[in-house]
């Protein structure tokens, strides 16, 4: 258990975290995708309400 605590699990840390980040972009972009086929009230259906009325400025996201 020592060495699995002083060299496995920092050495596999900044993997993790990446993997993490790249779990959550991914979970984010197809939960929009969802909402937009489905319908479900949500980011995705005001997206589409906002292109399908062709609002060009509510469409987009504002930062």
């Amino acid at each position: 258990m020592g060495v699995f605590r002083t060299v496995v699990s920092p050495t596999a840390l900044p993997y993790v975290v990446t993997g993490f980040r790249l779990a959550a972009a991914v979970a984010l972009i197809l939960e929009i995708a969802a909402e937009l086929f489905v319908g479900v009230p949500g980011l995705g259906k005001a997206i589409g309400v906002a292109q399908s009325s062709e609002a060009v400025t509510s469409s987009h996201v504002r930062r």
